[in-house]
């Protein structure tokens, strides 16, 4: 007999898959840090996503399991964590995706 394969009927919402962006961040950084085996105080993360950045700087007992899971895990693998808001025409990280020149 051949495997049944269903998808999820749970359609994920934009903001949630941008709190797993920040999950993989999270775990991208605490990576580095110990991979370089070197002292660095203080870690800078940017995001656009109000919503996102609302749930990790709130109290994470407030969400439903899946945010709650995903904000603990970001607060336990970055210590001292900086989160800021960054509008999307002016974030650095997306320089290089924009259709613009080096001079713009």
């Amino acid at each position: 007999m051949s495997e049944l394969r269903l998808c999820s009927l749970k359609k994920i919402i934009f903001p949630r898959l941008e709190l797993m962006g920040a999950v993989i961040g999270a775990r991208v950084t605490k990576y580095v840090l110990q991979t370089l085996n070197c002292i660095i105080s203080r870690t800078f993360h940017r995001t656009d996503s109000t919503t996102m950045l609302h749930w990790i700087k709130g109290d994470f007992y407030k969400w439903k399991p899946f945010v709650c899971n995903q904000v603990t895990e970001i607060q336990d693998k970055i210590e001292h964590l900086s989160k800021n808001y960054c509008p999307g025409e002016e974030n650095p990280a997306d320089l290089l995706t924009m259709a613009k020149s080096l001079l713009d």
